[in-house]
């Protein structure tokens, strides 16, 4: 085999596995930023449960799936609109530390996928680096 064919096909693969590594390291690194600092996300709040609009434009909100009406809570709402109001609020947070956790573990799946990625990426750069630098030589 051409020695120098060998090496500039060794060298272009070099030059892709390090657009690699650029770019999943950066996104390593973001990822990292974000498990370490996950109140400086900029998404809007999510309201639990959501409410539904009608035709009228008015909303409602539901109960959730997980949880019964009972007769007391029908009672309890009309007579004290305040109970509701702290039930809502605690479903709200339990809601929210749910969601905290729920985007805790993506963020620790995409750092394990961008590891795997970089490795692969840095396992091919240094194969082809020496079989570059071994076609070199031997000219």
């Amino acid at each position: 085999m051409n020695k120098g064919l060998l090496e500039i096909y060794a060298l272009s693969v070099c030059f892709v596995s390090v657009g690699w590594l650029s770019i999943f390291g950066g996104i390593f690194l973001f990822s990292l930023v974000e498990l370490a600092f996950p109140t400086s996300r900029s998404f809007p709040p999510i309201h639990y449960p959501p409410p539904i609009y009608g035709q009228q434009g008015v909303g409602s909100f539901p109960v959730p799936f997980n949880q019964q009406l009972s007769i007391e809570d029908q009672q309890d709402s009309p007579n004290n609109p305040d109970t509701t109001a702290q039930k809502r609020i605690e479903q709200q947070k339990q809601f929210e530390k749910i969601e905290a956790e729920r985007m805790r573990m993506r963020e620790i799946k995409s750092i394990i996928r961008y590891i795997i990625i970089i490795f692969i990426a840095s396992v091919v750069f240094t194969f082809h680096w020496r079989m570059a630098k071994q076609a070199r030589m031997d000219e």
